[in-house]
């Protein structure tokens, strides 16, 4: 006895059929694009820095994105031939079709999308494992790398940490605080850290000189930051993300001892939080 499909079944399924094409092409032209956004920067970062070891990694990875948009490609080209057999009865006889014998085959049969990709990818492995040789996994050849153009623009060639220390208790001692940042966040930790009694402690990270300034006016201390290096060169805009700073490098810690939590008046914006704790709370 045949099985009869359901016809509502077999329609839903048709209706899904297109939607492969439309998935891997949007995957390779997205990652066409990746690809050209690390290939324009590994030419951009050759000149701004000068360095064979961030070219070969930034065209390794173009070539890498490239490479998979390329495979994604061969797969919709893959797809094409299989949605038409299933949406045509058949197009070419198998006996009628011409076949080469299994033994000539030309230069244009091994020239295929496919073996195009995995060449891409093969010749960005090659660059990835040269700049690893190069010290592209080591964190002070980076810094080695890039501190003359850092330097350059007025920024320190590596982050910086500060420390500063306010005594509490006394009459002439700070007992107010305020919060004034552009980029930067304070997080304010009331502790009960030994090393920590007795004073406000303020700590956080430079990238360039005065960027944590902090003022005294009798008793209250005036946390801010420094006017930042002016970036207006074409090349210093796109490359925005060497001067930015991560979540960590961002935030200014002010540490108070807990016993002196109502002794000392902070206003601005700012995050409290305990110490060793994620839970925080705006202010």
């Amino acid at each position: 006895m045949n099985k009869i499909e359901n016809p509502k079944l077999t329609n839903f399924k048709e209706k899904l059929l297109p939607l492969p094409f439309f998935l891997l092409m949007t995957l390779a032209v997205l990652l066409f694009l990746g690809g050209l956004l690390f290939l324009m920067y590994s030419v951009i970062l050759v000149v701004a820095l000068k360095s064979a070891m961030v070219f070969l990694l930034t065209f390794a990875a173009s070539g890498i994105l490239i490479g998979a948009g390329l495979l994604s490609l061969n797969g919709f080209f893959a797809y094409g031939k299989y949605y038409d057999k299933k949406t045509t009865k058949q197009l070419v006889s198998a006996k009628t079709a011409k076949q080469k014998p299994a033994n000539e085959k030309s230069f244009k049969d091994y020239f295929t999308l496919q073996n195009v990709a995995l060449g891409v990818l093969l010749i960005a492995a090659v660059c990835a494992v040269i700049s690893a040789a190069l010290g592209a996994m080591q964190r002070e050849k980076w810094v080695q790398t890039i501190s003359a153009y850092m330097e350059k623009n007025n920024y320190y060639s590596d982050i910086e940490y500060r420390e500063y220390r306010y005594p509490l208790g006394g009459e002439t001692d700070v007992n107010g605080i305020i919060v004034d940042l552009n980029d930067k966040n304070a997080v304010v930790v009331y502790t009960n850290e030994d090393s920590k009694q007795g004073f406000i402690v303020i700590n956080g990270y430079e990238k360039y000189k005065n960027q944590i300034t902090l003022s005294k006016s009798g008793r209250v201390l005036t946390v801010s930051e420094g006017e930042q290096p002016s970036l207006d060169g074409a090349m210093e805009k796109l490359l925005f993300f060497m001067f930015d700073e991560n979540k960590i490098e961002s935030q200014i810690k002010i540490y108070i001892p807990e016993d002196m939590k109502d002794a000392v008046s902070v206003e601005g914006e700012y995050i409290v939080a305990k110490q060793n704790e994620q839970e925080t709370a705006n202010n």
